[in-house]
């Protein structure tokens, strides 16, 4: 099949209209590196609407040096004034062209768009206190965990049935395997969890000890074949296989590679496993896999389960260009009988999530 082809016949098997959007969107993405088709899926969701709806001209800036401040700063066109970090001595030379500020220094008209993980409470009270109004702070982290919060089981098509056995691939921390057990009502008959991030996993099994051993935490990363492979462990989900040309940079923080953020960590060797082997003779109802740019590679350990079970399958689709043609092509060719969605989880490139039903 040529890829005009495959492109006219995945766009017919989509089902509603919004994936066809999403889809279109990311072809164009793909094709043109333009951060104006990431803005038209964006504007789909409450988030985007509301962000992208904003007054210009004020005095902008960005709460926050890490991920999520960067990928603001790279996919809304604000005329941003600088960066404001409470560690903002490490940035003597700024970043991007603009400086790095001390909370302190924020002019009182300033609107602060609040670009981080963790301790969020803490810096609202602390912008208050140095006089930044409430309506003046812009909560993007808590906007992007509200999202995610949406992730894998929002969409109404997506039927949970009798004695559902879940495959999570990816599993970081359990956040997606305890949202599963609320999904299905706790009717399932089990949650395989693979997450080949040591501490990621360890993290993991501590999370899920209320499931009365109705899990399994397998510290694998899930391939095509079984073995072992080069990863670059993060301790978060940005934890990956080390890609072919990435193995011989030094990278000190995260690396721009391609269209998205990759964290980079502590190189070591891991466990790869396959589906069809590690799951072998077990019932699989719905197959999750966010794997950081594996996902092609892990469908095709899987391909038995697909053609054999037909599982649900919630598949990650943005983290290479590529994705957008050879996943939905290779799920076509394996099954034709699958029914097709997109949906996107994020104000930034990522997070954009195919179902096939």
């Amino acid at each position: 099949m040529n890829i005009i082809n495959g492109f006219h016949k995945f766009y017919s098997l989509l089902q509603d209209d919004m994936s066809k959007r999403i889809y279109t969107s990311r072809i164009m993405y793909s094709i043109s590196d333009d951060k104006k088709w990431i803005k038209k899926i964006v504007e789909e969701l409450s988030e985007g609407e509301y962000l992208y709806g904003l007054p210009k001209g004020k005095a902008d800036y960005i709460f926050g040096c890490g991920t999520y401040g960067f990928l603001t700063y790279k996919y809304f066109d604000n005329e941003w004034c600088g960066f404001v970090d409470n560690n903002h001595l490490k940035y003597p030379n700024g970043l991007f062209g603009l400086d790095v500020i001390s909370p302190v220094e924020l002019p009182k008209n300033a609107r602060v768009f609040l670009c981080v993980k963790y301790h969020e409470k803490e810096i609202m009270e602390q912008l208050l206190g140095v006089g930044i109004t409430k309506e003046n702070i812009i909560n993007i982290g808590k906007m992007l965990q509200d999202i995610a919060n949406r992730q894998y089981f929002d969409l109404p098509y997506l039927q949970c049935e009798s004695r559902e056995s879940f495959a999570d691939c990816g599993a970081l921390n359990g956040d997606t395997a305890i949202e599963f057990a609320k999904w299905c009502g706790g009717n399932y008959e089990h949650i395989y969890c693979f997450e080949p991030d040591k501490y990621n996993a360890e993290i993991c099994k501590k999370r899920l000890q209320t499931m009365q051993g109705k899990y399994t935490v397998i510290p694998k990363a899930v391939y095509d074949v079984e073995g072992t492979i080069e990863f670059s462990v993060c301790k978060n989900g940005n934890s990956n296989i080390v890609a072919e040309q990435d193995k011989n940079r030094d990278y000190t923080s995260f690396q721009e590679i391609g269209n998205h953020i990759r964290s980079v960590g502590e190189k070591m060797q891991v466990e790869t496993a396959s589906l069809d082997s590690e799951l072998a003779g077990k019932r699989v109802t719905f197959i999750k896999m966010d794997v950081e740019g594996a996902e092609l590679k892990a469908l095709m350990g899987a391909k038995q389960i697909i053609r054999e079970q037909k599982p649900k399958l919630a598949i990650s689709l943005y983290h290479s260009a590529e994705d957008i043609y050879t996943i939905p092509s290779y799920l076509m060719d394996l099954r034709q009988d699958y029914k097709y969605y997109l949906r996107h989880y994020s104000l930034f490139d990522t997070e954009t999530v195919l179902y096939a039903i």
